[in-house]
């Protein structure tokens, strides 16, 4: 009987030192969305809602929850036998810190693809330029169609070789054509370059949150940062207003680090 008595004293506590749990992320605009939510070698991100599931266990847990546009920030969850809510408050980051977090965040992407779109309007004209860009693993396409430069080009980087591409036909630049063609034209830009040339390097009047969007705000310019599911960034949109000049950025990112065919 004490035998039984004691398997079942080790089954019940077994039971309780996994109990579920809610953890709800609050920032200075509300819920936040997609916040990336570590406890040991488990990561979960934050619903719509700014809450998430977690499996803990009846001691204390640590947890490290990271969303762009907040600080880092660690939580130890109370001791509890039963279920647990829990809310956490994120500090806002800096200007300078988001564009640490950006480039943390984009430059160590093995595989992505991009669209990037860039119109300048003035009384007498508008003017664009047209990026797409799929990269992976050092290989990538990059096309590039701008009223600025004239350019008008597809090319392709693969096993160390460039080639040309028109339509599904693709041509092997080789010698002095290939050096000619480096030398004219943009060979790619990587997702961190493009955003970090994207965003102004003064210091903004205002930083906001309105859900899973960071908003920077300057005296005449706006850059809105969205995030996705997983907390990577997901579209970034950047307007601005000059004396002679109405500016409009526009980049989205996608595919990170999945399979992206060349």
């Amino acid at each position: 009987m004490k035998k039984l008595i004691f398997v079942a004293i080790v089954l019940l506590l077994i039971a309780l030192s996994f109990e579920n749990g809610k953890l709800t992320v609050q920032g200075a605009g509300g819920p936040v969305p997609f916040a990336a939510v570590s406890l040991g070698n488990t990561e979960k991100f934050t619903d719509p809602s700014g809450e998430v599931k977690i499996l803990k266990t009846v001691f204390q847990n640590n947890l490290k929850i990271n969303r762009l546009g907040f600080k880092e920030t660690t939580v130890s969850l109370p001791f509890s036998l039963f279920y647990l809510k829990y809310n956490v408050v994120l500090t806002p980051e800096s200007y300078s810190g988001i564009a640490e977090q950006l480039n943390n965040m984009l430059s160590g992407l093995q595989s992505y693809e991009y669209a990037y779109s860039l119109k300048v309007s003035s009384d007498n004209k508008t003017q664009t330029q047209v990026i797409n860009a799929k990269f992976s693993r050092g290989n990538f396409i990059f096309s590039n169609k701008s009223d600025f430069t004239g350019a008008d080009y597809s090319i392709l980087y693969k096993n160390k070789n460039f080639y040309l591409i028109n339509g599904s036909e693709k041509t092997l630049l080789e010698g002095e054509e290939k050096d000619s063609f480096i030398s004219k034209n943009i060979i790619f830009l990587s997702a961190n370059d493009l955003v970090s040339s994207i965003l102004p390097s003064e210091e903004p009047q205002t930083i906001s949150y309105s859900g899973n969007n960071v908003i920077i705000s300057w005296e005449k310019a706006k850059a809105i940062l969205t995030v996705g599911k997983t907390g990577m960034l997901s579209n970034l949109n950047f307007t601005q207003d000059t004396d002679s000049e109405h500016i409009e950025v526009h980049f989205s990112l996608n595919k990170v680090n999945e399979s992206v065919e060349l």
